[in-house]
């Protein structure tokens, strides 16, 4: 049976929200309220029925920066849901040593990458003024730990990995990984921090010596490409997003344009982070804290 899932949900809220769409907006959150789990959605609802299994942290994460967006967008109402989200991600979804989880059910042993967003953090710290140094804490110890698992040369992360720093799994950049350098990006774009210039430049001095059209997942963290027919366009956005912070017209311009000449129809989670990313590289992400 078809199923939906929290991120698929949150990216399309967080679209109406920056589209200013207050039908779409407002149809998408009463589907996601209508399936809180201890006040997250969870994680995978079949048909009308929650799955109990928890939330994700991706999708808690965004689903709360889109409410606090909407708040501004659509109606000010929103304001209260965001906050009772925020409440509950901090409760459920930050572990003791200040690291997101994978979701509110997940153990403290391991973290996926695409839950660490820095700039989404301060963000968070900007709203819940009243928590404003646990949220710095959460963005500064992402850092920390982004800056153990990365790898010497190319700069790239593993999809999971261990509170030290060791890669929990694979050693690829993949899915989860390649959702990093979003998170990243609007706190440079957002606040300039400098942990996101390190970050970001690191892998942009990597990525300016690949060809674009040749980039497909998922990538080795030595930099080593496979040949896949894997996404091209979600890897290839996610390596894009490193040249806001050492800008190379050129070299922008051909990764943008290797994925408006092949953007592929994989599912609405991938398609929607490609989007995002290509949204986030023009500067079109709100910061609903300003």
């Amino acid at each position: 049976m078809a199923y939906t899932a929290s991120e698929s949900q949150a990216l399309g809220m967080l679209f109406a929200a920056l589209k200013r769409d207050s039908v779409t907006f407002r149809q998408l959150w009463n589907y996601s309220n209508a399936h809180l789990e201890n006040g997250l959605m969870s994680w995978k609802v079949t048909g009308f029925q929650a799955n109990s299994s928890g939330s994700n942290a991706n999708a808690d994460i965004l689903m709360t920066l889109s409410l606090m967006i909407a708040s501004w967008n659509c109606n000010s109402s929103y304001s209260a849901n965001a906050d009772a989200m925020l409440a509950k991600v901090l409760l459920q979804d930050i572990a003791s040593n200040n690291l997101p989880k994978a979701g509110s059910l997940f153990p403290e042993t391991y973290f996926f990458a695409s839950s660490l967003m820095p700039g989404i953090f301060h963000a968070f710290a900007n709203w819940d003024t009243a928590n404003k140094a646990k949220w710095n804490q959460v963005a500064t110890s992402c850092y920390s730990l982004l800056a153990k698992n990365r790898n010497s040369t190319s700069g790239l992360f593993s999809d999971q990995m261990s509170a030290d720093g060791m890669i929990y799994g694979s050693t690829k950049y993949g899915y989860s990984a390649a959702v990093v350098p979003f998170g990243v990006a609007l706190d440079y774009f957002w606040y300039g921090t400098a942990d996101a210039t390190t970050l970001l430049g690191k892998m942009s001095n990597w990525a300016a010596t690949l060809t674009p059209n040749n980039i497909y997942g998922q990538i080795e963290m030595n930099g080593s490409i496979p040949n896949s027919n894997e996404s091209h366009d979600f890897f290839t956005g996610s390596l894009m997003l490193n040249f806001m912070v050492n800008p190379s017209d050129a070299v922008f311009e051909s990764f943008a344009k290797s994925i408006s000449q092949s953007m592929s129809d994989y599912n609405s989670y991938i398609s929607g982070m490609t989007i995002l990313f290509g949204a986030t590289a023009g500067g079109l992400i709100e910061n609903p804290s300003n």
